[in-house]
């Protein structure tokens, strides 16, 4: 995980700007639109003070704060922009950061503009991945709350016979829910950033995308590692959006310009943002690479090399086969079993023909395991 940090952070230092860009011609526009929409907001909570400290008798005032608190309170035209934004608009820039990261990790040259263009026709499925995560949640959400029911009806029916033990046994299931609610937020929350990516780099499909973002977040050989990584992203959330309030409330007092307050604060959440979007990519790569070996598949659709003369002791295989071969025999284990299927298939198909005895009794697998003795 320190190595993936340092990749991270030494590959969004180099592309600071254009990751910057990418995200913030989303993310600025949507601050200025919550910055207008404030005024808003702040109404809503002088009207609960006023409420709160209203005499019992001022019953037309009430009647007529009510009316203001409910007019404060309906969707309007700004509450629609910015729920546009953040749940339409933004997954376009959150696919076109990912793209961007991808090519740059890859070695190819990246634009901004090309990055949307290729993001663009993935827009939609990244939409329906975000809205079927959200069911998710609120699934999980249902259960959570009917599991805390049943435990506090059990723990009230205990404290008929000892309260003493209704007490520890309530502190116990709180803090088992409370502890499994976190696990749930945290892997659920990588499985969408993973599905994401995946949306991104592999496959349009949403379904096809869910599948991996969930298959790789649970694959038991890496979970332990995978859980570590989905509690440090949380973490990483939940203090940035402390960091965001901070740092949007300490220019606001330097400056006295709330405007400006509200674009530092979008400026540090595109910062968050950015440099979690690059480490996921990476994680989810290496992910990709560890256990469905797609460097290996990478190599295989590389040239393939001319045939050369061998001598006769040889089986006729080429150097770049040979490696190939002794690469995937010493990560076998470790892949995935239907990626290790895949693979041994694709590199016995390319060098069967070129072997000087036809070995055609021995599987894919067998017939690697052979060579590469």
């Amino acid at each position: 995980m320190n190595a993936i940090l340092g990749r991270t952070l030494a590959a969004y230092g180099r592309q600071f700007v254009p990751l910057f860009v990418i995200l913030g011609v989303v993310a600025l526009p949507i601050a200025l639109l919550e910055f207008y929409a404030q005024s808003g907001f702040m109404r809503f909570f002088e009207l609960l003070d006023q409420l709160a400290t209203l005499p019992p008798g001022e019953t037309i005032v009430r009647a007529r704060l009510l009316g203001e608190l409910n007019r404060a309170t309906t969707p309007n035209g700004w509450t629609a922009l910015i729920l546009a934004g953040e749940l339409i608009v933004y997954p376009l820039a959150r696919t076109a950061l990912i793209v961007f990261v991808a090519q740059s990790l890859d070695g190819l040259a990246s634009r901004i503009v090309a990055a949307y263009r290729r993001a663009l026709p993935c827009w939609l499925s990244q939409v329906v991945v975000f809205v079927a995560f959200i069911g998710m949640a609120f699934v999980l959400g249902v259960a959570c709350v009917v599991v805390s029911g049943i435990g506090v009806l059990a723990v009230t029916a205990a404290a008929v016979f000892s309260r003493g033990a209704a007490v520890a046994a309530g502190i116990m299931c709180g803090l088992l829910v409370s502890a499994a609610a976190v696990a749930a937020i945290a892997l659920g929350n990588l499985a969408w950033q993973m599905a994401s990516v995946s949306v991104a780099i592999e496959a349009a499909n949403p379904v096809l995308a869910i599948v991996a973002g969930l298959r790789r977040t649970f694959d038991r050989p890496f979970l332990r590692r995978t859980f570590g990584v989905a509690l440090a992203i949380l973490g990483v959330e939940w203090f940035g959006a402390l960091a965001i309030g901070s740092v949007a409330g300490v220019v606001a007092d330097l400056t006295r310009v709330q405007l400006v307050s509200a674009f530092a604060g979008a400026g540090t959440r595109i910062v968050l943002d950015g440099v979690l979007g690059v480490f996921v990519v990476l994680y989810t790569r290496e992910v990709m690479r560890r256990r469905e070996g797609t460097d290996l598949l990478a190599a295989l659709l590389g040239p393939a090399g001319a045939a050369v003369e061998l001598p006769d002791r040889d089986d006729g295989l080429e150097p770049a086969d040979r490696a190939l071969i002794a690469q995937f025999l010493a990560r076998r284990a470790a892949l995935e079993p239907r990626a290790a299927e895949t693979i041994a298939a694709r590199i016995a198909e390319r060098v069967r023909p070129k072997l000087r005895a036809s070995f055609h009794y021995l599987n894919d697998t067998d017939l690697l395991e052979h060579l590469g003795r």
